[in-house]
């Protein structure tokens, strides 16, 4: 994770593919490691340590893909069935490979909440500040 978000609360949760901490009053950061290679269990440990941390409030989340890091097949399918409890979510990738992907993935399934892809952490805090 990057110094240049400071955290608002003493709560991380660093599980072995990611770090989860509240970085505004409402909103939680996901970040999931450099070169990672996410199994499903992965995003079920994110998603235990947003709703322990959102403590049951809706919530806005931000997700940042660090660098080089992939899901397999077997882990993005598991993702879809994911409901997270949140009013609008941010995604961060790095790769144009990796957004093109999830771009094609929003078309086809819907969200109950807001959902936008970015290049940049910064664009996506801006966007949040919206909801």
């Amino acid at each position: 994770m990057t110094d240049s978000i400071a955290s608002i609360s003493d709560k991380v949760i660093k599980n072995r593919h990611s770090t989860v901490q509240l970085i505004a009053e409402d909103i939680v950061f996901v970040f999931y490691h450099e070169n990672a290679v996410l199994e499903p269990e992965d995003f079920d440990e994110s998603l235990a340590a947003y709703n322990e941390i959102s403590q049951g409030r809706k919530i806005k989340a931000l997700s940042e893909f660090g660098k080089y890091s992939s899901a397999t097949a077997e882990a993005r399918k598991h993702a879809e069935t994911l409901k997270i409890n949140c009013i609008a979510e941010a995604a961060v990738f790095h790769s144009l490979a990796q957004r093109l992907l999830l771009k094609f993935y929003i078309l086809f399934r819907k969200q109950p909440h807001t959902l936008k892809i970015f290049q940049s952490k910064e664009e996506a805090l801006m966007w949040l500040e919206n909801f």
